[in-house]
């Protein structure tokens, strides 16, 4: 996975490193702490995304989990997706 971008309150897209995009709904039931963020899919995806603190500058990684507590991006006026 190269980036993943942030697409509504319960779905995200995943670039893939061929460059391929696959959308992928996250379960309710997320993992939120200071060093880790795991975003399981769907059940019929099979599909966890785990996101390490290290992963991403500060901001981003904020961004990321207060989405995934949330299901809000804070609104800072910056749209790049997480990379």
């Amino acid at each position: 996975m190269r980036v993943l971008q942030v697409a509504g309150e319960d779905s995200v897209i995943l670039e893939l490193a061929n460059a391929e995009h696959v959308r992928l709904r996250i379960s309710p039931r997320r993992f939120v702490s200071a060093l880790v963020v795991i975003l399981p899919g769907s059940p019929s995806m099979h599909r966890t995304i785990v996101v390490w603190r290290d992963m991403l500058g500060p901001d981003l990684f904020r961004a990321l989990r207060l989405w995934a507590l949330w299901r809000r991006v804070p609104d800072t006026g910056n749209t790049r997706p997480v990379t």
